[in-house]
């Protein structure tokens, strides 16, 4: 047997096509090998992997950075017994944030918002959308965001994309992974039940100040683009 296709690795694996072509696409996840241009053989490494990928997602809560270091054997063991289960009390609180929500179809949203083709693949390659083709809550709001970015002027015209997201996704992954550096140093002392209620508090005013540093960092840079051009004209 050559190898497996792309429908065999999403059977074995339980991820969807669009999520193996974003991992494939971060590094997470080998090439497979061509024998054509339109023919890719994928191997068991890749089903190995693309579980592992998975596992370390759902049930140690962990960023792209922090798995590609695991993955590259840069940091397999930077994680302590008692670190990981600090990312599980968080990933049970984080899933029990979501019991009840309610999840809509990517493709009705994307038919209200006018969404393109190009711009429904982008939105799967983020992992916007579940494997079952849903949408959550905050994905749903993503999405929303990036179409109201796009009628107000941010259009594919002049170069725009949802795929510029993955810029704001990178500087989130480097935002996780100093938080997790941070957390797991300074609370290990802490047992689950008060180390959830830390988390509850402290997260959303992260979120916030995240917000707040992100506005008034580009307002200063404004200023001193503004500066400048006095400067020049002086």
């Amino acid at each position: 047997m050559s190898g497996l296709r792309m429908k065999d690795l999403v059977a074995q694996t339980g991820a969807s096509r669009e999520a193996i072509r974003y991992y494939i696409n971060e590094g997470l996840l080998p090439e497979p090998r061509r024998t054509s241009r339109n023919m890719a053989w994928y191997s068991q490494e890749h089903v190995s992997r693309v579980r592992y990928i998975r596992a370390l997602q759902e049930q140690h809560y962990l960023p792209l950075k922090a798995i590609r270091a695991v993955l590259d054997g840069h940091g397999a063991d930077q994680f302590s017994a008692q670190q990981l289960r600090q990312f599980e009390v968080l990933r049970r609180r984080e899933a029990a944030g979501h019991v009840g929500e309610v999840r809509k179809r990517f493709s009705a949203v994307a038919s209200e918002l006018g969404l393109t083709d190009e711009e429904q693949q982008a939105a799967r390659e983020l992992g916007f959308v579940n494997d079952d083709g849903s949408l959550g809550p905050a994905d749903e709001e993503l999405v929303r965001i990036w179409a109201a970015m796009r009628n107000e002027g941010l259009t594919p015209e002049r170069g725009f994309g949802p795929a510029d997201m993955a810029s704001i996704q990178r500087a989130v992954d480097v935002l996780l992974a100093s938080e997790i550096d941070i957390f797991t140093a300074r609370l290990n002392d802490m047992d689950d039940d008060e180390l959830g209620r830390v988390l509850d508090r402290i997260i959303p005013n992260i979120n916030r100040a995240f917000a707040l540093l992100h506005e008034r960092r580009l307002r200063q840079f404004l200023q001193q683009i503004t500066q400048q051009q006095k400067g020049d004209t002086a």
